[in-house]
């Protein structure tokens, strides 16, 4: 779905909001499907079309962040930056994982999060093949769990006011970021905060119109036939 959104849609800049590469699971297992490098591919293409594209690393790409401030291929690293819209409105872009209130435990313990996530998704595939068997619509397990226990909701919203918070000592409009996987908009304290949501649970974006316009689009190919020209596209992938 992430390669169709690519190729199906026309943007003037193009802003990966981290995890685009899930370094943590390349280093085990080595594993690196055609698919991932088909996308990747479509981006250098992009780029070569005049996209500006721009690539903040989240904490599973990390070690792309020792490249801060150098352009690969085309392709600008930062660790943050700020968009402007087409209406003046300025928006800070950023991962998000140094701002969601758990970056002082131990990082094993990132590990086992990951590892239980993982679990979730191999059990999803059992789950939505019994599901499209009885004629059910595709319903990610990972997504429901993690949105439906009480301590991921209280999470998932200290983080976006925490971040809203350091968005407005920036003195910004808004703040556009990836990371726990929620697609969000919504408005805290006078801050704009918009949340990409990923492409392995939601298949979502955030994406700026001509007008301005900034909405959250969930995107499903077969439902766009025509899908509009853009100023940015903001995703993050993991």
């Amino acid at each position: 779905k992430l390669l169709a959104f690519l190729e199906q849609h026309h943007m003037e800049q193009l802003y990966l909001v981290g995890d685009i590469i899930d370094g943590w699971r390349f280093k085990k297992s080595g594993h690196w499907p055609k698919s991932h490098s088909e996308v990747l591919h479509k981006i250098f293409e992009k780029v070569q079309d005049g996209v500006r594209v721009i690539f903040i690393p989240g904490n599973h790409d990390d070690d792309f962040r020792s490249l801060i401030g150098r352009n690969l291929n085309g392709i600008e690293l930062h660790h943050e930056t700020i968009h402007e819209t087409v209406d003046g409105r300025r928006f800070w872009v950023v991962h998000g994982d140094l701002f969601d209130g758990a970056a002082n435990v131990p990082k094993w313990l990132f590990h086992i999060g990951d590892f239980f996530n993982n679990a979730l998704h191999l059990a999803n595939d059992g789950y939505n093949g019994v599901r499209k068997k009885l004629g059910l619509s595709h319903k990610c397990l990972a997504t429901h769990v993690k949105n439906n226990t009480k301590k991921a909701k209280k999470f998932k919203d200290r983080f976006a006011r925490m971040i809203a918070s350091k968005s407005e000592e920036k003195g910004v409009h808004g703040v556009i970021c990836g990371h726990i996987h929620k697609a969000e908009k919504r408005e805290i304290g006078g801050v704009k905060y918009l949340n990409t949501g990923d492409w392995v649970e939601s298949c979502t974006a955030v994406v700026e119109h001509f007008s301005g316009r900034l909405e959250i689009v969930k995107w499903d190919h077969a439902e766009k036939t025509n899908p509009p020209a853009l100023a940015a596209a903001l995703a993050a992938a993991e």
